[in-house]
């Protein structure tokens, strides 16, 4: 029985080592050029073709090679692959497993998609274990063209029960793009588009570029492949200079991949910027068809913004439907949407309006051709911020029908009950190219008045019609207008420069680069101004040839300035580089009055400059100009200006007459000013005193030509001295300034000024005068004239006083009166104690020479005075 077993073992290992030296020997016979050759030839007619291999080369069972393979059926070849090298462990094959330590590929290429059909199911004579797979190239050709091109590392294990299971890792070949994971269940009988998948994959891009831009994107997928369950969660965050703004995308739907369909329900997209949230909410179920090019049916997104209580609600519909890819078949539609959401979604910031969009499109044709319409409407547009928001709300409506050749344009926009602009035309090509050539008209009437708001705030106005009509020709990226504008019953008022034009009538003419002022005609009351001329406002160097002429014109009315004359000025050159201003001007009537209420000495005033400042002081403006740096440096100057003795001045007691002619060269940065207005006459009437002007000019050297300067003297010389009032500084802001010749103490400068004599001989009544006036130039006691003052204004007197007798020192009198003219004083005086009425009257026969008399119930006197400076 022993010997028996014994026997039976022995046979057993004989039998093993037997085989075992069968295979050695078939391994050792098959990995020779002619065996690997047999191999393949072999498991090529064993699958009736349907696997061919070329180049198998290596060592069995061990290590293989193969240059290609292909996997084929009736139809041909669906899958080939290069440069294969598979590493095998035989030793598994003792468990029933075929265990592959790496499979890899140079190139797999999925020529198109396997034949559907189930398995029988049961068991699978080998288990398979795939420990490495990797792909260096992976074509999927059968999926559409234009895919990139992938690769893939993973692994897969499949039992015996047929539970395929694989792990892959996909990216682009060259890097550039995301990489995705996940695992694909297949379970025995099912066909390939039937088999489970999962998948997730998560793609992040920091600091991409300059930007700073920094994305997320995560993709799960579950299900059979041949329905797949998509989530999708994305978000763009993009660093801004205040706050960041995030982008977020969430998307949910069934893909049906061998379909080539994607039933869409779950789209939303948030938008945070500045603080305030903005989304897209999908309405119901959309469907994407891939089949052939881009195809959406029904997808609604509704609109949502910040309420006024704070929440999201909604605020408008975007509805499209149709096929936007290989050819455009796409109606697009957008309902009650708010302009405020719009704007913020702008990546520019926009002005702040308010009002309602709707827009439907049809688009036709292809990317670089579209065809279709475009129907637009925006009600109730308003500015909602700043002064505009007082501007009326209008209305806008356009339509364009885009067609092969041209697109014809229809648009209307209306603001108020007398505003409205119609244009019409056509676009010649694409309009989206900017390069078609133009032919469109504009029509319609502005009411000017609507600008009032805007105006306003700078203390200026302006009313009346501008008619347009104007033909738009060129190309969208460099227009040319041609048409007249019509100016008619307008009126301008610019309360700071005092101007103001009424019954302004005209028409200017465009033609190209140029415009034509034909007539532009304005009332100045009493006389009339004309414009006319023409002008290169697009032409290089801005050519111009202007004529402004005035006849009897006043344009100028302020409180302290009043003009009234002819002009004749020519504005001609190129703006850009040179042009000259001359002509000449006359006035009739120039009227300069100090204002009253201002204090003859202004404080001057400390003051810090914090930040940047916006505006370059006078002197750098100055300066700006006469290097000839962008402004109006080489404006040359050719003007002759005169006034005959019709320049008044008045105010803050001061009474003058001047008159004469100032030539005016140079540039504007630099004028040269030749002549002036000298003094023909005048006065300064303090506390009742009037003294007589010797001298005097009026300068336009000062900061503005509007504000000139003052230089006059009068002088009053006694007991061998001479006191002086000089009126300096401009009109606006005058100052007195008082001397003597030799020096003496401003008190006493005072007295001689008032009452001709030394202040040791006043009365008590003139040194409380004296005091007066001396609080009057220190600013003190109000800055409104005194009670006499007020008294003399009222009854119209030239001198209304108190002052002692001169033959009574111990009497106090009352005196009045009024000049006759420039020379001749007639006034009456009354005396406190005697009651005495007298009358005085006083002749000026030369500016040396003065003669009085008086005339009284007790009798008469007369004098005369000679006085001569040495």
């Amino acid at each position: 029985m022993h010997r028996r077993r014994l026997s039976r073992l022995a046979t057993r290992v004989l039998r093993r080592l037997l085989a075992l030296t069968v295979i050695v020997a078939l391994a050792a016979g098959l990995s020779s050029e002619i065996g690997l050759g047999l191999v393949a030839r072999a498991i090529g007619a064993a699958s009736g073709e349907r696997v061919q291999i070329k180049g198998l080369s290596g060592a069995l069972p061990f290590a293989l090679r193969v240059e290609e393979l292909r996997l084929a059926d009736a139809d041909g070849p669906w899958l080939r692959i290069e440069r294969a090298v598979l590493e095998l462990a035989p030793r598994a094959l003792l468990d029933a497993t075929l265990a592959v330590h790496s499979l890899s590929a140079g190139a797999v290429d999925l020529l198109r998609l396997p034949p559907a059909g189930g398995g029988e199911g049961g068991a699978w004579p080998l288990a398979l274990q795939l420990d490495r797979l990797d792909i260096e190239q992976l074509r999927l050709t059968a999926l559409g063209p234009g895919l990139p091109v992938l690769s893939m590392r993973g692994g897969a294990a499949l039992s015996r029960m047929g539970q395929l299971e694989l792990e892959l890792a996909f990216g682009t070949h060259d890097g550039s793009g995301p990489r995705l994971a996940g695992t694909l269940h297949y379970a025995s009988g099912q066909t390939l588009s039937s088999g489970e998948l999962r998948l997730d994959s998560e793609l992040a891009l920091d600091d991409l570029g300059a930007s700073g831009l920094q994305a997320r994107l995560r993709l799960h997928a579950q299900g059979p492949i041949e329905r797949l369950r998509l989530d999708t969660d994305g978000s763009v965050r993009l660093p801004q200079r205040a706050e960041d703004s995030e982008l977020r995308l969430v998307a949910a739907g069934d893909l049906a991949p061998f379909d080539r369909r994607l039933q869409l329900h779950g789209l939303s997209l948030d938008l945070t910027h500045q603080g305030l949230a903005h989304g897209l909410r999908q309405r119901g179920t959309a469907l994407v068809a891939l089949d052939a090019g881009l195809a959406i049916e029904d997808l609604r997104l509704g609109l949502l913004a910040p309420t006024p209580a704070g929440p999201l609600g909604p605020s408008g519909e975007l509805r499209l439907s149709g096929r936007l890819t290989p050819a455009f078949a796409l109606d697009a539609n957008v309902s009650e949407l708010p302009v405020p959401v719009l704007l913020r979604w702008l990546p520019v910031p926009a002005h702040a309006l308010d009002g309602l969009i709707g827009l439907e499109l049809r688009l036709q044709g292809t990317p670089k051709a579209p065809l279709g319409t475009l129907d637009l409407q925006a009600l109730g547009l308003r500015p909602t911020e700043g002064v505009a928001r007082g501007l009326p709300a209008g209305d806008l409506r356009l339509a364009l029908r885009i067609g092969e050749q041209a697109t014809a344009v229809d648009a209307r926009a209306s603001a108020g009950a007398g505003s409205q602009l119609d244009l019409s035309g056509r676009i010649g090509g694409s309009p989206f190219t900017g390069l078609g050539p133009l032919a469109v008209r504009a029509r319609g009437q502005v009411d000017l008045g609507l600008l009032t708001p805007l105006l306003a705030a700078g203390g200026r106005q302006l009313d009346g019609q501008l008619g347009l009509d104007l033909g738009i020709g060129g190309r969208l990226h460099a227009p040319r207008l041609d048409g007249v504008a019509r100016l008619s019953q307008a009126a301008w008022r610019d309360r700071r420069l005092g101007l103001a034009l009424t019954d302004i009538d005209g028409a200017i003419r465009l033609a190209g680069d140029h415009l034509e002022i034909e007539r532009l005609s304005a009332r100045a009351d009493p006389g009339t101004l004309t414009l006319s001329g023409r002008l290169g406002w697009r032409a290089p160097d801005w050519p111009v040839d202007l004529r402004l002429s005035a006849s009897d014109a006043s344009p100028i009315e302020l409180d302290w300035l009043r003009l009234r004359g002819d002009a004749d000025l020519r504005l001609q050159g190129a703006l850009a580089r040179q042009a000259e201003l001359g002509g000449a001007l006359r006035f009739s009537r120039v009227d300069l009055r100090i204002p009253e209420r201002l204090p003859v000495t202004v404080a001057t005033l400390e003051v810090q400059e914090i930040g940047e400042r916006r505006q370059p002081r006078r002197a750098a403006r100055r300066a700006i100009w006469s290097s000839g740096a962008d402004g109006p440096a080489a404006l040359r100057l050719d003007l002759a200006i005169s006034a005959p003795g019709s320049v008044t001045l008045r105010g803050r007691g001061i009474d003058a007459e001047l008159g004469g002619e100032v030539r005016v060269g140079g540039d504007l940065g630099r004028p040269a000013i030749a002549g002036g207005f000298g003094l023909l006459r005048g006065d300064y009437t303090l506390a009742g005193q009037r003294l007589r002007f010797t001298r005097g000019r009026i300068g336009f050297d000062g900061a503005s030509a509007l504000d000139p300067t003052l230089d006059l003297e009068a002088r009053v010389s006694t007991a061998g001295a001479t006191a002086i009032l000089a009126v300096q500084g401009t009109a606006r802001a005058p100052s007195i300034l008082l001397s003597a010749e030799p020096e003496m103490p401003q008190d006493e400068v005072l007295a001689r000024l008032l009452f001709g004599q030394s202040l040791s001989r006043l009365s008590a009544l003139q040194l409380t005068r004296l005091g007066l006036a001396a609080g009057a130039f220190a600013g003190i006691g109000g800055q409104g004239p005194g009670l006499l003052e007020r008294v003399r204004a009222g009854l119209g007197l030239a001198r209304f006083d108190i002052d002692s007798d001169a033959r009574r020192p111990d009497d106090v009198a009352l005196e009045g009166g009024r000049y006759l003219n420039e020379r001749v004083y007639l006034g009456g005086r009354q005396g406190a104690r005697t009651g005495e009425a007298q009358g005085v009257l006083r002749m000026e026969v030369s500016p040396q020479l003065r003669l009085e008399t008086d005339v009284g119930a007790s009798g008469a006197r007369a004098g005369a005075a000679f006085e001569l400076e040495y």
